[in-house]
């Protein structure tokens, strides 16, 4: 009797449903030299420890709700498709032994952060917005650690289109940027003096324009507080 090979392959268990935990085991990097393996003088264990993953599989593929543990001392909780994150989930971060903190809590893509989602960076700012192949991009907000906020549009992770940044003093800038700086037109109020800059920047510089009292509008945006509305929603944990 004889059978197809493709059949036999078919017709293997695969993984479906929720599984306890799956350690995976790979090859050491480190280990150039191949023949050592086969060298019976020398002690050595070619693989090491990979990911261990405990959730849910379909035909032998990560597929719904899961939870991986990686060798780099990050965690992923959330939702798979196709072996990769995709979904909803959280990217957790361990350093020199410690809890696992949240980096980056929100909407993934084929294994990179897309959509709207919040990232805690660990110099203590946070961005809440949106997210395109792993790079800040669309409309979002960053809180800086001194209590700055920038609120406005990025591309390629940088502050790039219209947006306001609300300073800690109470200074408040209304322009455009170009690769993270403030660039063309733009107005800055000077909380001490009350006073607005209106002009042309270029490289985060004010290049020509007047100095010159508000008007009654502009006047109430000295002490405006920051824009509610635009990302109240803010991501839970899954």
């Amino acid at each position: 009797l004889i059978m197809d090979r493709s059949v036999l392959i078919s017709s293997k268990a695969q993984r479906s449903g929720f599984h306890a935990t799956v350690y995976e085991i790979i090859r050491d990097p480190e280990l150039k030299n191949k023949s050592i393996i086969r060298d019976k003088s020398t002690k050595v264990f070619p693989f090491v420890n990979g990911a261990t993953y405990k959730g849910e599989w379909n035909r032998d593929k990560k597929e719904g709700f899961g939870i991986q543990i990686n060798p780099d001392n990050t965690k992923y909780e959330g939702e798979w498709y196709n072996n990769r994150p995709h979904g909803r989930g959280t990217l957790w971060v361990k350093a020199h032994n410690s809890k696992f903190t949240r980096r980056y809590v929100g909407q993934w893509i084929n294994g990179s952060m897309d959509g709207e989602g919040v990232y805690y960076y660990e110099n203590g700012e946070i961005y809440r917005g949106q997210w395109s192949k792993n790079l800040r991009c669309g409309e979002g907000q960053l809180e800086y650690k001194n209590e700055d906020k920038f609120v406005g549009n990025f591309l390629n992770d940088l502050q790039h289109g219209i947006g306001n940044m609300y300073y800690a003093n109470g200074n408040v800038f209304e322009g455009i940027y170009s690769n993270g700086k403030k660039e063309g037109p733009g107005l800055f109020y000077y909380s001490s003096t009350r006073k607005i800059y209106q002009g042309e920047w270029s490289l985060d510089q004010p290049r020509c324009g007047e100095y010159r009292a508000p008007t009654s509008e502009e006047n109430t945006r000295f002490s405006r507080p920051l824009p509610r509305g635009m990302f109240v929603n803010e991501y839970e944990l899954p």
